[in-house]
């Protein structure tokens, strides 16, 4: 089959620090006054009080000729606090750091949470929660901040277990007051290129090509409609920012940035040169996307013009990684002959190119890219109907392992890997499957194994799919009529 356009887009960390910080303090002795010549002497200034400002000597009293009592110099101040000392971190999490006492015995910074390192296959362990903050020291005797209690244990990687996809429902994404979809006529026949799930789990959201974003409450099992419908112009591609607060909804007019506690447009962003073809967030909120111009964009929202990047071809798949580190945030691209690269975005834009092949004929183009939520493993897939696996960083061009082939049928054609998600932990890959002339489904495979953990066939084939943060429901987008599936046990 040959190469046919398709995009997608990839996802989020955060880190927390304490910091500690200490004071000082300085004391001084009060002084006598002195007599008063030929008069009754000048009384003697009261000394300082330790720990508060020491009063100021009484004048001596004024004799015939005497001189006045010189004042009492001030009293010593009262010393610093001393450090509290370090909360105990979450299992597998950083210690809490000691809260160095300010002047007059300013309170310990808070202690961070431990995070727990999620497992190769286990869900990450809920961080242990931070040391309290010490108490001010007093003034007065200078005593230091408490200890912060120690923080709680991380929570254990427990795996959740993937939808067998036997238990599937379809929505339609279509406005109500439209006429039913016409796969004849075209009428209705809105296909669902992006979807995605909250990073709070509560809602889901589906992007079609009617140039609606609808935002559907989700309850673990099942979608409701929630009532907000974004608007854009044509197909859009949506991405959630790593903590959430934020989506990003890429069309063809550009990239609009919506608030999601209220659905509130908060910015869009200037500079894209033409139909947004995939968006995603780096870890620390930047935004990243590539267009049919065949440019690679860095957006700092609210910073103007964007930094980017001209592309040696046409763009068919994004997926941004949502671990940064040293050397930056890895952005993979792929391309309609079926080459792809990785590309390091640092704070001064995107680095040297490392280039590899996603299929094993430039007849077949990349179809989709995803990174694994550890940001250790990226998956691709191609129209030639495999999904390669690929080690991060990047030290080899030859995939991992074997390929997981997908069904296919000389006579019918090649079903093709249009999406790809991976589940919370890993462990698992949901592909979004499917072919002009070939059918589709919705499957489900292991990522150690390659082994087959379900599959769901739908009225339409798949074209974008996502799991939930809860790990045991997924969705998927159909090509046609605007139909979304989720799968929940």
């Amino acid at each position: 089959m040959r190469a046919r356009r398709q995009i997608w887009f990839g996802g989020t960390v955060a880190l927390a620090f304490g910091i500690a910080a200490c004071g000082s303090s300085v004391s001084v002795d009060g002084h006598d006054a002195a007599a008063g010549t030929s008069g009754s002497a000048g009384t003697t200034g009261s000394a300082g009080t330790t720990a508060a400002a020491g009063t100021t000597g009484s004048a001596g009293t004024m004799g015939g000729a005497g001189t006045t009592g010189g004042a009492g110099t001030t009293g010593a101040a009262g010393t610093t606090g001393s450090a509290g000392t370090t909360a105990a971190g979450g299992t597998s999490g950083a210690a809490g750091t000691s809260g160095g006492a300010g002047i007059s015995g300013s309170a310990g910074t808070t202690g961070s949470a431990g995070s727990a390192a999620a497992g190769r296959g286990g869900t990450t362990g809920s961080a242990g929660s931070a040391g309290t903050t010490g108490s001010a020291g007093s003034a007065a005797a200078g005593r230091g901040g408490t200890t912060g209690s120690a923080g709680t244990t991380g929570a254990g990687g427990a795996i959740a277990t993937p939808p067998t996809l036997t238990k599937c429902t379809e929505y339609d994404h279509n406005a109500t007051n439209n006429l039913p979809c016409n796969t004849t006529s075209g009428f209705g026949d809105w296909a669902i290129r992006s979807i995605a799930f909250s990073k709070d789990g509560k809602y889901l959201l589906s992007a079609g090509e009617d140039g609606r974003v609808k935002v559907w409450n989700f309850d673990g099992k099942a979608i409701t409609p929630e009532g907000h419908v974004l608007s854009g112009n044509g197909q859009a591609y949506i991405a959630f920012s790593a903590d959430g607060t934020l989506l990003a909804s890429g069309h063809r007019n550009g990239i609009d940035i919506y608030r999601v506690s209220d659905w509130t447009k908060q910015a869009s962003l200037p500079g894209t040169m033409d139909f947004i073809y995939g968006v995603g967030f780096t870890p620390d909120g930047q935004v990243v996307s590539v267009d049919a111009a065949h440019y690679l964009y860095r957006h700092v929202i609210g910073g103007g013009a964007p930094t980017m990047v001209l592309l040696p071809a046409t763009p068919y798949a994004l997926a941004v990684s949502p671990v940064g580190g040293a050397a930056g945030v890895g952005v993979a691209i792929g391309y309609g002959n079926g080459d792809a690269e990785i590309r390091m975005l640092t704070s001064t834009g995107f680095g040297a190119v490392m280039p590899f092949s996603v299929t094993n004929d430039t007849d077949y183009s990349v179809d989709s890219l995803r990174f694994s939520p550890d940001g250790k493993l990226l998956a691709g897939g191609g129209s030639d109907g495999r999904v390669s696996f690929w080690e991060i960083p990047l030290t080899s061009t030859t995939a991992m392992g074997a390929a997981i082939v997908l069904d296919s049928d000389p006579t019918d054609g090649t079903q093709e890997p249009n999406d790809i998600a991976f589940s919370p932990s890993g462990a698992h890959v949901v592909i979004a499957v499917g072919g002009f002339s070939a059918g589709g489904n919705l499957t489900i495979r292991e990522v150690a194994s390659r082994g087959l953990r379900g599959r769901f066939i739908p009225t339409y084939y798949f074209w974008s799919t996502a799991w939930a943060p809860n790990g045991t429901a997924v969705a998927g987008g159909e090509i046609a009529c605007g139909k979304v599936a989720v799968c929940a046990d």
